[in-house]
């Protein structure tokens, strides 16, 4: 099975129903590179040590394009038997979204190989899976839940901005007690609209919304801006739970317990 973004739901699917009936699984993966020099390719005369540094090494440096998983199921036919074969070849590429912008090295060498045979770089980059570990996903959605449900400020203005701060909570008071509907801010930078976000964040009867190139500052009672506010939790989440992609699968994988060749 030849997965891509649109069918790892399914793929998420069947992987799962089958890894906990296999008896095994097979693993081979194309990556940017191998080794980063002469110097660190592996010998026969390394110790176990040193052999798995200079391995550690390449996965830590070199981006992973696509892993081959098969998982092989063992079916009795009278006296004997045979494996069943349940193949998957997932194009897999790094998250670039909820903030996650992984870096990787590459070998030309590499390229020209995957190129050589016929290996689909912009299908890899525009349909390749995402991947985000387990530990940065939660790490990210416990960082975007306390931002979202903190009413205290956490960020202190420059010097250069303290009277654009100053400014902005005044703004924001007369805005409670007015009449009108939404309070926008041009904004120059992203530290400017970090500062607004951070003031707004200490009133809970406001909430903002993120447009091109400005903040919209709206009101609604504390109920409407919790309510506000778990809509925004929730869809981060679902965005981070896009991002996680291929990696449900090594979880799943590691989850089981089943041998690895």
């Amino acid at each position: 099975m030849d997965v891509i973004k649109d069918n790892f739901g399914q793929a998420l699917t069947e992987f799962t129903a089958a890894i906990g009936a296999c008896d095994f699984a097979a693993l081979d993966m194309e990556m940017t590179g191998l080794y980063e020099g002469r110097e660190f390719q592996p010998s026969r005369d390394d110790s176990c040590d040193e052999r798995y540094a200079k391995l550690k090494r390449s996965v830590e440096a070199f981006g992973v394009v696509q892993v081959g998983i098969c998982l092989f199921t063992w079916k009795a036919d009278g006296h004997s038997g045979f494996y069943e074969a349940q193949p998957f070849n997932f194009n897999v590429f790094p998250a670039s979204t909820v903030g996650a912008d992984a870096g990787f090295s590459s070998r030309a060498s590499a390229l020209a190989f995957l190129a050589k045979n016929s290996f689909d770089f912009n299908k890899w980059v525009y349909q390749g899976v995402p991947y985000l570990r387990t530990s940065t996903a939660n790490s990210m959605r416990a960082e975007r839940t306390r931002l979202l449900t903190r009413r205290k400020r956490s960020v202190a203005p420059d010097d250069r901005h303290t009277k654009f701060a100053a400014d902005v909570e005044r703004a924001l008071l007369e805005f409670i007690k007015s009449s009108e509907p939404m309070l926008r801010y041009e904004l120059a930078n992203s530290y400017e609209r970090k500062l607004v976000h951070d003031a707004v964040a200490s009133h809970d009867t406001l909430g903002t919304r993120s447009r091109m190139g400005a903040i919209e500052v709206f009101k609604g009672t504390p109920r409407s801006m919790a309510r506000h506010i778990a809509h925004k939790i929730k869809a981060f989440n679902s965005s981070v739970d896009d991002a996680h992609g291929f990696t449900r699968i090594i979880d799943l994988l590691s989850a089981s317990r089943k041998p690895i060749i």
